[in-house]
């Protein structure tokens, strides 16, 4: 029954927190498609608030599982609903943020008016678009407004020295057993602050900018004589991505160690599952 559908869909949004709550996310994530599924075939049943809350909260999943590409039209989709929306902005600018259109995603950003939970957000991202600016002095200044506002949620990132940071993964590279050593051949590990956004666009969708690092080449199971090694493969580490992610100097150094054998791995061919089995993903 038609009076049957809002019920329902509160009853699924009610679902989904709860997941979250749980930390299922995974879960919430296909309650939430359900859930959008559900309101996109009885838009006017449910009416438009309650509409507008689901697209919203499969948006904003469908962004922290690395879809933006998939999240923006939605949001294109509330715009058309409620173009006056006071939330847009700010939701539609991270998805931009994550698509690497960050031209884009900082008009969106200072449209909005930040309030509440909402202010670390705003913050937060503005610092991302700055750092990719190459304003450090900026980005750290937004970062710690951000923490301010939401302490727990936007941690100050932990800063390292960049001859810190290599002397650090020349000590992981001399831990490894030589079989996976000699693998490495002629790789060459690179420590990077940021990725370039061109680097970003050279897949579609784009490689998310908050990327912790990348192995480009070819696996060394694959190579052939007709490969040259020395030229196409490179491990580059995101430096200021692992450090705004890191609460604390141990977690950093940890983060780090793991980035570089995660991509270790893609070089020596381990897919995805390989990688969690190894406690690399």
């Amino acid at each position: 029954m038609a009076g049957d559908i809002p019920a329902r869909l509160s009853r699924l949004h009610d679902e989904c927190d709860d997941l979250l709550d749980r930390g299922q996310f995974d879960e919430a994530l296909g309650v939430a498609r359900r859930a959008y599924r559900l309101a996109s075939e009885h838009p006017v049943e449910i009416g438009q608030d309650l509409l507008v809350d689901t697209l919203y909260l499969y948006a904003q999943l469908l962004v922290e599982a690395d879809a933006p590409h998939e999240a923006l039209p939605i949001y294109d989709e509330v715009a058309r609903l409620a173009p006056d929306d006071p939330d847009l902005p700010l939701w539609r600018g991270i998805a931009l943020v994550h698509l690497a259109r960050f031209d884009e995603a900082e008009e969106q950003l200072r449209q909005h008016r930040a309030e509440g939970e909402a202010v670390g957000d705003a913050l937060w991202h503005l610092a991302i678009l700055a750092e990719f600016r190459g304003d450090h002095a900026e980005a750290d200044a937004l970062f710690r407004r951000a923490h301010a506002a939401d302490p727990e949620r936007f941690p100050s990132p932990v800063r390292m020295g960049a001859d810190a940071v290599q002397r650090l993964l020349s000590q992981v590279i001399e831990s490894l057993p030589d079989t996976v050593r000699a693998a490495l051949g002629e790789v060459v590990i690179q420590v990077e602050p940021l990725p370039d956004r061109a680097l970003l666009c050279e897949t579609d969708p784009p490689t998310s900018p908050f990327v912790l690092g990348l192995h480009i080449g070819v696996p060394w199971g694959d190579q052939s004589v007709f490969d040259t090694p020395q030229h196409l493969n490179r491990i580059l580490i995101f430096q200021r991505n692992i450090e705004r992610i890191a609460a604390d100097r141990e977690t950093l150094h940890e983060e780090l160690r793991t980035t570089l054998l995660h991509e270790i791995g893609h070089h020596l061919g381990w897919d995805e599952d390989d990688l969690r089995a190894r406690g690399l993903d």
